[in-house]
């Protein structure tokens, strides 16, 4: 018999379970009937359940954005076991859940390309190139990692009419990190238009509006006011004109390698003058024109304020024989901190019973620290220094240790070109023969192809002339023809390897 309470105890566990008016109590509720969710999409997930043993009709679905209290509720028919979701966020991480049934199971969306383009697009042109500059696209329209960018432009060079006939070119960098792409050797004149993207794993994204310029320079002159002041003018280009065109004028100077201070300027003017500047230290000076999402930037232009005598000599002057009558003399380069001034190089060269010297080569271009040194006669000990100088220097400048070259024979002397001239880098010598040896083998090439096809098209003639009964007579002609070809290749061969001797 059962105690007399028992009715109460079933109603404490009727309780207990959670039922509702609208269910009754089967076996066992599921606390967890969450089974699995299916990611399908970059907008979309499956989510499926097992039977709660509940009779009820329908679930409700929450679902999250992860760490954010940014939710959403479904509701889902309870016997169909399973409910997709849309329309959800790009490339998002997810919580999901069923509302008194579950814990909860944590997805992310799967990529998709960009729903936008990169932003801030600008274009700086230099004389070394032209360079192009953006932002990463949003987050909220990323879709995804953003692993590179597409830089679509059209080209066209000397008159707008040509931008008819340009080809549009995709170029693609992988590299997402690195916001600005330079294309150098541009023609002053082009005619530009750029577009760019940014892609995922996906693809890419939509292209942004076409950015149309000319590329044109900005030239700089820089003039002496004072012991430390200059006066910088600048030329803008014609495509920029009228000056109301110009958004802003920047003029960038700072000591030589640290370029940190800056003066911004009316947009109206051609030319400023830079004050307090430290007598014989070297500055680098640039002008920046903007004219909307597009700037032309001059290149570094080094300038002293006055220049003064080097601080000290040239050190490292070492020798090198080129052959009997040639050496190559280098010398370690000063620093324009060092030189306090464009520093201007000279060799002085004497035979060594002498005590004067006899000869006195300047460097071409003057800071270079090379040059080829000639006329040396077999036999004789001969003595060279370089010296340097500024334009600012008095004296014959700071000189460098005397060096002593042996007399030609020793046993370390072999002899590595004849064909050297005083005072030009032998690269540039042996570089100029080398260059036409290739051009008169490439002629040699060409002349015996165009031969051989002569000699071809005359064997044609030969089989032309046989068909037509004319055999003897053909048989003539062709012989006398191939005679005269094969007299005119060896004829041209012989000159053209005489040739290719005397230039090697």
């Amino acid at each position: 018999m059962l105690p007399h309470n028992q009715p109460f105890l079933l109603l404490k566990v009727f309780i207990l379970y959670g039922m509702a008016s609208d269910c009754c109590f089967l076996s066992s509720v599921r606390l967890d009937i969450l089974q699995r969710v299916t990611v399908l999409s970059s907008e979309s997930v499956e989510v499926a359940w097992e039977d709660p043993n509940v009779v009820t009709t329908s679930l409700n679905i929450k679902y999250c954005i992860n760490s954010s209290s940014q939710c959403q509720t479904i509701t889902a028919n309870t016997a169909n076991r399973k409910h997709e979701i849309v329309e959800l966020q790009k490339f998002t991480t997810y919580h999901i859940l069923i509302e008194d049934f579950s814990k909860g199971i944590t997805v992310k969306t799967l990529e998709d390309s960009p729903s936008s383009f990169p932003q801030a697009v600008t274009v700086q042109i230099r004389q070394n190139g032209i360079t192009f500059e953006w932002e990463i696209p949003q987050a909220s329209e990323r879709n995804g990692i953003i692993v590179y960018y597409l830089i679509r432009y059209l080209m066209a060079s000397g008159t707008t009419t040509l931008y008819n006939h340009s080809i549009a070119n995709t170029a693609t960098f992988s590299e997402p990190n690195k916001l600005s792409r330079t294309f150098a050797n541009v023609e002053e004149g082009s005619m530009l238009g750029i577009q760019m993207a940014a892609g995922t794993s996906r693809g890419p994204g939509p292209y942004s509006a076409m950015l149309n310029f000319t590329v044109e320079f900005v030239s700089i002159s820089v003039s002496h006011q004072t012991d430390t002041s200059v006066l910088v003018t600048w030329t803008i280009p014609t495509t920029v004109l009228p000056l109301a065109n110009v958004t802003k004028v920047s003029l960038f100077y700072g000591l030589f390698e640290d370029s940190n201070k800056q003066i911004q300027l009316h947009t109206k003017t051609l030319s400023s003058t830079i004050d307090n500047l430290d007598i014989g230290k070297p500055y680098s000076v640039r002008i920046e024109i903007s004219l909307g999402l597009v700037r032309t930037t001059s290149l570094d232009k080094v300038i002293f304020s006055k220049e003064q005598e080097p601080k000290i000599a040239p050190t490292g002057l070492t020798f090198t024989r080129l052959n009997k009558s040639h050496v190559e003399l280098s010398w370690t380069a000063l620093s324009l901190y060092e030189a306090r001034g464009f520093p201007i190089y000279t060799v002085f060269v004497r035979a060594s019973e002498q005590t004067g010297w006899e000869r006195e080569l300047k460097t071409e271009p003057a800071s270079s620290t090379f040059i080829i040194v000639g006329v040396l006669e077999e036999g004789i000990e001969y003595e060279v220094q370089v010296r340097v100088t500024t334009a600012a220097s008095d004296s014959t400048g700071l000189a460098s240790d005397i060096v002593t070259i042996p007399p030609f024979g020793g046993a370390s002397d072999k002899p590595e070109s004849e064909n050297v001239v005083e005072g030009v880098a032998v690269g540039a010598g042996v570089g100029g023969s080398v260059l036409l040896a290739v051009i008169v083998t490439v002629c040699v090439l060409v002349v015996l192809i165009i031969i051989l096809f002569n000699r071809f098209k005359n064997k044609r003639h030969i089989n032309s002339k046989s068909n037509s009964g004319n055999v003897k007579n053909g048989t003539h002609v062709a012989y006398e023809s191939i005679k005269s070809s094969e007299l005119e290749m060896e004829s041209t061969y012989a000159h053209l390897s005489i040739g290719m001797q005397v230039l090697l």
